[in-house]
């Protein structure tokens, strides 16, 4: 780090590089439906396999969304501390403003058993995880997560790590972060920020 970096800039890469790699923990997971949901078996039997299931992606899904909260209080932080960077920060903080009131949605207790099967298979839904009127993991062979996932129910995994990637590759330009690494990226040839911005924006309708 140089000497010439401010403090909010290394508190921005570090919360943007633990968003790219909670992000790559969550792409990936699989739960085996077959296993779970065996013919007879009911899917109030099956939940306690997908509880599980969907407790490490809550988990894994709310790191994300507080990363993302707090790199855009320290994003604003840098615009005013560097206005080569107002474009940019605009950008990302438009962009990422779904998830700003998650905290409430992505904690909300889930109650007794009943209302945690219906809470899972929801939150699977809203999530994109399952298909569109699927009412279950059951007609699956395997539920995986990719890109696709949606943050919040809003916010599209693969189109946030490219926003990401690209915010973290103009910070490095002007700022030395990552001494070590040469400042690499964790997702390899990230688009334009302005590019994956637009990527995401169009996923939310925006």
């Amino acid at each position: 780090m140089s000497a010439q970096t401010p403090a909010c800039v290394v508190l921005l890469a570090e919360h943007l590089d633990r968003v790219l790699a909670a992000g790559e923990d969550l792409i990936g997971l699989t739960f085996d439906a077959r296993a779970g949901c065996a013919t007879g078996v009911s899917e109030t039997q099956t939940f306690p396999k997908l509880s599980e299931f969907v407790a490490d992606l809550e988990l894994r899904e709310l790191t994300v969304a507080m990363r993302v909260t707090t790199a855009r209080e320290r994003a604003k932080e840098l615009a005013a501390e560097d206005n080569r960077f107002e474009t940019i920060v605009r950008l990302f903080v438009s962009a990422t403003h779904p998830m700003f009131d998650a905290h409430s949605r992505l904690t909300a207790p889930r109650g007794d058993m009943t209302r945690r099967v219906a809470c899972a298979t929801t939150y699977l839904a809203e999530r994109a995880v399952l298909r569109p009127g699927e009412s279950g993991p059951c007609g699956y062979s395997a539920l995986e997560i990719g890109e696709g996932f949606r943050i919040a129910g809003e916010v599209e995994l693969g189109p946030l790590l490219d926003l990401v990637s690209a915010f973290l590759d103009a910070i490095e330009i002007h700022y030395e972060v990552f001494p070590e690494t040469g400042g690499v990226p964790l997702l390899p040839g990230p688009p334009s920020l302005a590019a994956a911005s637009d990527a995401l924006r169009s996923t939310l309708k925006l």
